[in-house]
């Protein structure tokens, strides 16, 4: 029953957007994601915890959500009717101190912790379950049914003309060197079972919003703590060593 009403609450508006939480990423549900996003023609947005799920240049990436995101996910997330939070906490962080979304949208949440209903927003639909298996029986309730692409439309158009912006920072010769362009060499390096480390602050803006990764590539990033990510970095090569570690550490993380 609360597979169906989520699925009625999904299909009746076309403006529906997706915020996948660190929940989503734990579960590894990106395919299921993607099907569910696809049929809805909803674009997706993700918490830091959940960057690469889903390959971040997907035509239905919108980047990170909240206080640490590039403008399209958060103008996203706010032009919407309906969010869906996919094991997505909704604390102050992901939500840019609860005015992603804007107050009294609906929403329908996925999580696997019943703690997480109702913290933040009055959820019209709750889903207590695993995010993949939940989304797998919500995809197939759903179908491929006809929808509206305008609110799809306006994100990419979003997310396009952000990235144009940025281009020239992330090909600079300026000197000192330019964070976006750092960014970029990056994300051109990085092999495809990478393992990037992000401090917090500048660090996790930088990382989270233009180092671009895919599934198979992990990204760590501290949670609050200034200075984890060399300790971290460290701790993540002796758990893998046969994968590449990139550390990012800034706003003076190390002194700590």
């Amino acid at each position: 029953e609360s597979i169906r009403a989520a699925a009625a609450a999904l299909l009746s508006t076309s403006r529906v957007a997706i915020v996948a939480g660190d929940g989503a990423a734990l579960s590894g549900c990106g395919a299921e994601l993607l099907d569910l996003a696809e049929a809805l023609r909803a674009p997706i947005a993700t918490s830091l915890g959940a960057r690469g799920l889903i390959d971040t240049r997907h035509p239905l990436a919108v980047g990170v959500v909240g206080n640490y995101a590039a403008p399209p996910a958060n103008q996203v997330v706010h032009a919407a009717d309906l969010v869906l939070f996919i094991g997505c906490d909704t604390g102050d962080q992901v939500t840019h101190t609860w005015r992603v979304p804007k107050p009294g949208t609906r929403i329908v949440q996925i999580d696997a912790d019943p703690l997480e209903f109702e913290r933040s927003y009055p959820t019209e639909v709750a889903l207590l379950g695993d995010p993949r298996g939940t989304l797998a029986a919500l995809c197939a309730e759903i179908g491929r049914p006809s929808r509206d692409h305008t609110f799809l439309t306006e994100a990419r158009a979003l997310m396009a003309a952000w990235r144009r912006s940025v281009a020239p920072r992330q090909t600079s010769d300026a000197v000192a060197i330019d964070p976006a362009r750092l960014a970029a060499e990056i994300t051109a390096a990085l092999p495809p079972d990478a393992i990037l480390v992000a401090d917090t602050g500048y660090s996790g803006i930088w990382t989270g919003t233009l180092v671009d990764l895919a599934p198979g590539q992990t990204y760590l990033r501290a949670a609050g703590s200034l200075g984890w990510a060399f300790p971290a970095a460290l701790g993540a090569k002796c758990a893998a060593p046969h994968r590449k570690v990139v550390c990012w550490s800034g706003d003076g993380a190390l002194y700590y």
